[in-house]
Parts: structure tokens; C-alpha cells; sequence
């Protein structure tokens, strides 16, 4: 939509999502754009006040200025640099957010990845294949497009032989993964590569230097691990899986820029070992929320190839995110 010329959008917020809850994550969001932070989108006021509306059901909108610029998948260098430095500039004005104040703690995401992790047994996928195969869900697989659906079921069946056959050492040492406390704060957890606008430079060519034009998309956001943010980016631009020094590269600017903002820098050891946890457990259980998604939930989406696509870009990880997982360093009971 269009208001006073801009273009605005207007999103439904979830269906899970209390008023309360709404109207703090738009608090936060308007915390970062005061702090400087531009890329966040601006939301529209309600004429009686306050910026989420709820429609006659009982549904809740929001109404947010339509950000420029594009997402990309394979980043030049410079905007991975500045991709970098924008997600440090947001956790550092999320660390002094007045209603939810940054803590020392254990991660919440780590806590939750381990518990899923210790509850998926190695054989856990073929067995509920096998339930979906039985249950005859001819008319769901009908309409999917065909080719979509063939590589869809090859893909997740390929995934079970795999868990199967190497998961166990991965998933018992993932569960029983010790993280350290370290400084919690506000994360968006949802930063993809979908989630990150660039608007458009020539950097590479020597013309001006890119620059993040919007950051979108902040409805999953929670107290948590910095890590949470880097490990989600990196992953989409790595093809699931960042490769180590890719999480370097990323971490070390992270730390200069929140150390250029006089903050004391994080621990970028432990940040860069959390960042690549993250990523790792992140493929496992991705294919395990595809299986239930897809197989068991029977849910709908618009485009089948792009799930195809992005079920076999986790398949394609899952071998070395399994084999990272199965070296990990730090365990209970462990020094």
C-alpha cells in the first residue's frame, strides 16, 4: 500500500502471537531505529494510538514502511563485511533496551538444541518415513508438483540412511553439549539471507561501498545468544554448513565492531564455537522440522520446488554437520 506517497506494508502477525507480546516487539523495534539504526522498518501509528491493529477475528496487523534494496544469497566480500558490522550495531543498541535489560546466561537456543537433539534417536527418521508411508497420503503428495515431490521424498529418505547409519556419536555428544553462561541479549533469530537487504553498489568494481538498507522480519525475537544471529546468516549464505573460516572472518569483524562502539568485545573464541554449533545442529534438526512439516504435518507451501531445493541443500550438509558434531570439544563432565 501507499501512504503520503511511500510504500508501506501491511503483515499479518502470527496467529501465535499475543497483542502483548506484539506491542513490545514493535517497543524494540522502534528502541533500534532510535538508536541509528535505519535498516530497521519504521511502523505505522494507529489513529487511537499504538501500531498493531486487531481486524474484526480477532487477527493482529502491523503496517511497516516498505525497506529498499535486495537480499542476496552469495554476498560479495564488502557486504558480508557490513551485513556483519549492521548485526553488531543492533545487538549492541539491543544491550541497553530499557525492557529487556542484557543478562549472563546459558542460551536458550543452545538449551533447545540440545534437548531436541538428546530426544532424536539415529533411526528416529526412517521410522517415522515408514509411519508415512503406511498412512497412504496419496492425495497430499498429488498435489505437489511432481518432480518436486520425487525429489522431496529422495531427499528426506537419503537424510533418514544417513542419521541412521552416522548420527549417533553426533546427536550424543550434541546433547550433551555444556555451554558456558555468556551476555544474553535481544536477537532477532531469524536473520536469513531472505531477512537482510542490501541496496544496490559496485562495490567489487570500485564504486561506492555497500550498505545494509533493511533488516526485516523481527517477530521471532528473544533474549539470546549473539551467536543465534551469525550462525543463522552464515548458514544461508554458505549453503547450510559455513565453512570455519568464514565464521573467523565474521566473528572477528563482529567483536572489532562491538568493540569500536565501547563495548567490551566478546569472547571470540567462544562466540565463533557457539556460531558454528548453531550451524551445525541447525542442519539436523532443519531436516527433522522438514520430515514433520512435510510427512506428518502435511503442510502447504507456494513454491515446491523451493522447499525441494532447500531439503536437499540440508541433505547435501548433513554428512559434515554430523561429523563436526561428533569431534565436539565441549561436553558435561568435560574439560
Amino acid at each position: 500500500v501507499e501512504a503520503a506517497g511511500e510504500p508501506w506494508a501491511v503483515k499479518a502477525l502470527p496467529s501465535s502471537m499475543s497483542a502483548a507480546r506484539a506491542g513490545w516487539l514493535h517497543r524494540f523495534m522502534r528502541h533500534l531505529r532510535g538508536g541509528g539504526i535505519d535498516a530497521v522498518p519504521d511502523l505505522a501509528e494507529l489513529p487511537g494510538g499504538g501500531s498493531v491493529y486487531r481486524d474484526g477475528d480477532g487477527g493482529l496487523w502491523e503496517m511497516l514502511r516498505w525497506m529498499p534494496g535486495r537480499s542476496r544469497l552469495q554476498p560479495t566480500a564488502a557486504e558480508r563485511a557490513v551485513a556483519v558490522e549492521a548485526i553488531a550495531a543492533v545487538h549492541a543498541q539491543a544491550a541497553i533496551f530499557s525492557e529487556t535489560p542484557s543478562v549472563v546466561g546459558v542460551p536458550l537456543s543452545c538449551v533447545e538444541r540440545a534437548t531436541r537433539c538428546r530426544q532424536l534417536a539415529p533411526d528416529a527418521w526412517q521410522r517415522r518415513l515408514a509411519r508415512e508411508r503406511t498412512a497412504e497420503l496419496t492425495g497430499m503428495w498429488r498435489q505437489i508438483d511432481p518432480s518436486a515431490a520425487t525429489r522431496i521424498r529422495a531427499a528426506l529418505a537419503s537424510a533418514a540412511e544417513c542419521l541412521a547409519a552416522r548420527g549417533g556419536p553426533a546427536l550424543h555428544r550434541a546433547g550433551a553439549a555444556a555451554h558456558r553462561p555468556e551476555r544474553l541479549t535481544v536477537v532477532v533469530r531469524d536473520l536469513t539471507a531472505d531477512h537482510l537487504l542490501f541496496a544496490d553498489s559496485d562495490a567489487e568494481g570500485g564504486g561506492e561501498l555497500p550498505m545494509v538498507s533493511g533488516l526485516i522480519d523481527f517477530h521471532a525475537a528473544r533474549l539470546d545468544t549473539p551467536a543465534c544471529d551469525l550462525g543463522r546468516l552464515l548458514a544461508s549464505w554458505h549453503g547450510g554448513l559455513p565453512p570455519p573460516d568464514a565464521v573467523r572472518e565474521a566473528v572477528d569483524g563482529y567483536c572489532e565492531k562491538r568493540a569500536s562502539l565501547g563495548e567490551r568485545p566478546a569472547d571470540p573464541g567462544m562466540l565463533g564455537q557457539t556460531v558454528e554449533w548453531i550451524a551445525a545442529t541447525a542442519v539436523v534438526l532443519g531436516l527433522d522440522n522438514w520430515l514433520r512439516w512435510v510427512a506428518e504435518d502435511q503442510r502447504q507451501f507456494p513454491d515446491w520446488c523451493a522447499v525441494a531445493a532447500r531439503i536437499e541443500q540440508h541433505r547435501a550438509a548433513l554428512p559434515l554437520a554430523l561429523e563436526r558434531l561428533a569431534k565436539w570439544p565441549v561436553f558435561c563432565g568435560e574439560t
